[in-house]
């Protein structure tokens, strides 16, 4: 699907993002049920959590937009989060922590780089209300991106390395 203006790319960037987000949802508990360590299983409950409410938001911004949340499915995370199952099932418990959080952390990267777009679109776009949350958003996924950085590399990484 091509966009013919912002609006339409904001509307394309928001459904992609609903749809991975949606897919998140599926897959934090497995990731969550799969960690060793308790501090990643805490970070990926906390973030499902989140994430719940991210959707909500999203649900807001198109309703007051009128459009649907479907419509684009995000190839992105779809693809890392195949690549994230595939982790789970594979090597030493201390690797396999630390390989999800790989994962995890270029899903966030993801999320943070389409979220910093959103933002400016709804900025251009004149859609403040749409802005707060978003930037409400980008602030939680930075949060966690910074989270999993600490747990990598205080508990998780150290192990994995023994």
């Amino acid at each position: 699907m091509q966009a013919g203006n912002l609006k339409e790319l904001y509307v394309q960037a928001l459904q992609d993002m609903y749809s991975g987000e949606c897919m998140l949802v599926e897959a934090l508990p497995e990731m969550a049920s799969n960690a060793e360590h308790a501090d990643l299983k805490t970070a990926f409950d906390d973030h499902l959590e989140e994430t719940k409410t991210q959707i909500k938001r999203l649900e807001g911004i198109f309703g007051e937009l009128g459009q649907s949340p479907n419509g684009v499915k995000c190839a992105g995370i779809e693809a890392l989060t195949k690549e994230g199952e595939a982790i789970m099932s594979a090597g030493p418990s201390n690797v396999r922590d630390a390989a999800m959080i790989a994962v995890a952390q270029r899903v966030e990267h993801y999320e943070i780089a389409t979220y910093g777009s959103l933002c400016t679109y709804a900025e251009l776009l004149d859609r403040r209300g749409d802005l707060d949350k978003l930037k409400e958003t980008l602030s939680e996924e930075k949060e966690a991106d910074g989270k999993l950085n600490s747990i990598a590399k205080e508990v998780v990484n150290p192990a994995a390395a023994a």
